[in-house]
């Protein structure tokens, strides 16, 4: 099983109410434009010096070893995060003695990840890449969206929305091209507000899910303006929900036609989404973790494939 790997994802920026995404390097102020780097920048400094506390999450935030790279726009460091409001008994292994109430309520166990920005000032002005750390099923994409968030929404604009969401790997979009015809989109949400269930007169709300499907009509396909507006639409809002014109769904599916038989392609599968997985035994460690400077050549590495696919200029190793 591999333990760390790296996940891309895609920023960008826009305002409420509109679905037209702003330029990175000229976010509308008051009085003028600002660059989302600098913005960025900004933020990751402001909790060098304290850790950033979510209450509603119970979560913290921290930044560590960052370095900013203005000539080459891009910031990389280590984010430290972890959750609070529980007390937890330790076990010593060596000792093999149980440390009981180690953990504390107040206590927040934060683990370290990695991350990697680049926003581009080539083609893609209106997208800025992050590349984030993932250990096992622990990552802070959630925990750091939020806190940049609240961050933009108290120092630069409230009515500026960040968007993170993930870059869906290669072998889905080679499947939805490849397929004879594609037959049906299907949204759906596992949990049904009461609301909703009330309107169709559901009283047990809880056991239903809601499926909200858009199917072909016979020996018909189903055609998007552009194949990759479908990708573009899967905003990820809170992992790993997607968002389709503001509402949340757990999962998409597309089901497809391939010769005589059909397929059900599934967003929400893991090999759909691009990572790279690490292998341990190429990189340094340190209290059981990978090193920032390790984990940084392999950052550098994954980020040029990326930027290579969409086009764009690659940084220097």
């Amino acid at each position: 099983m591999v333990r760390f790997k790296l996940v891309p994802y895609a920023v960008r920026i826009r305002r409420k109410m509109s679905e037209d995404y702003v330029v990175l390097d000229k976010i509308p102020m008051s009085g003028g434009f600002v660059d989302f780097f600098k913005i960025f920048t900004d933020f990751l400094r402001s909790y060098t010096k304290q850790s950033y506390i979510l209450q509603k999450d119970r979560k913290t935030l921290y930044v560590e070893d960052l370095t900013i790279k203005d000539e080459m726009r891009i910031v990389h460091g280590i984010i430290k995060s972890g959750e609070y409001g529980y007390e937890a008994d330790f076990y010593d292994v060596k000792a093999q003695r149980r440390i009981p109430g180690a953990r504390k309520v107040e206590h927040s166990e934060e683990l370290p990840f990695f991350f990697l920005f680049h926003s581009p000032l080539a083609k893609n002005r209106d997208r800025g890449f992050l590349i984030l750390e993932k250990f096992k099923n622990f990552g802070v994409r959630s925990v750091f969206g939020r806190s940049l968030q609240n961050y933009m929404k108290v120092n630069i604009d409230e009515n500026l929305i960040v968007e993170i969401h993930p870059i869906i790997g290669e072998d889905l979009m080679k499947k939805l091209e490849s397929a004879d015809r594609i037959l049906e989109l299907k949204l759906i949400k596992k949990k049904v507000p009461k609301d909703v269930a009330d309107k169709v007169l559901i009283e047990n709300y809880e056991d239903v899910y809601e499926e909200r499907s858009f199917k072909i009509k016979r020996n018909k396909n189903i055609f998007f303006k552009k194949m990759e507006s479908l990708i573009e639409t899967l905003k990820n809002v809170t992992y790993p929900y997607y968002e389709v014109k503001g509402e949340k769904y757990d999962d998409i599916k597309i089901v497809i036609e391939e010769g005589k038989s059909q397929r059900t392609l599934s967003l929400g599968e893991l090999k759909f989404r691009e990572s790279m997985p690490l292998n341990e035994k190429t990189l340094k460690f340190e209290r059981g973790f990978p090193t920032h400077d390790s984990l940084y050549r392999e950052a550098v590495r994954y980020l040029n494939m990326i930027l290579e696919a969409y086009g764009e200029n690659l940084i220097d190793e």
